[in-house]
């Protein structure tokens, strides 16, 4: 394999750990708080963001599910393998649900596992 080719199944596998971390993530923050808890953790993140004028076109796509879809679509956007929904996930609005300790805990989990998995 040459240099190019390694350093790029090198950088596509740390892209491939960290979408799996926030994932993880996103399945603890579901197993601790119900959707309702979710929506207002949320979109308070999403206004206080909008706010200081921190914003990307990611937000209104989740200010929207987090207003007008359903519990089942919230879920979806959240958990779906779908890269669109991946997508949304590199910019979830519901930082602040879970504890340092938790957030580190399924980070070194994830990103020590799987480190050289064949592509």
């Amino acid at each position: 394999m040459t240099q190019s080719k390694e350093k790029i199944r090198q950088e596509r596998n740390k892209q491939d750990r960290l979408n799996e971390v926030k994932d993880a993530l996103a399945k603890e923050i579901l197993a601790r708080h119900d959707v309702a808890t979710i929506r207002i953790k949320g979109l308070s993140n999403l206004d206080r963001w909008q706010a200081k004028g921190t914003w990307c076109s990611a937000y209104d796509e989740w200010r929207q599910i987090l207003i007008t879809g359903s519990d089942e679509e919230v879920v979806t956007a959240m958990t779906d393998k779908h890269e669109h929904f991946v997508r949304l996930r590199q910019s979830p609005p519901y930082p602040g649900m879970l504890g340092e300790e938790t957030r580190m805990r399924i980070w070194d989990e994830v990103m020590s596992k799987n480190l050289y998995e064949p592509f």
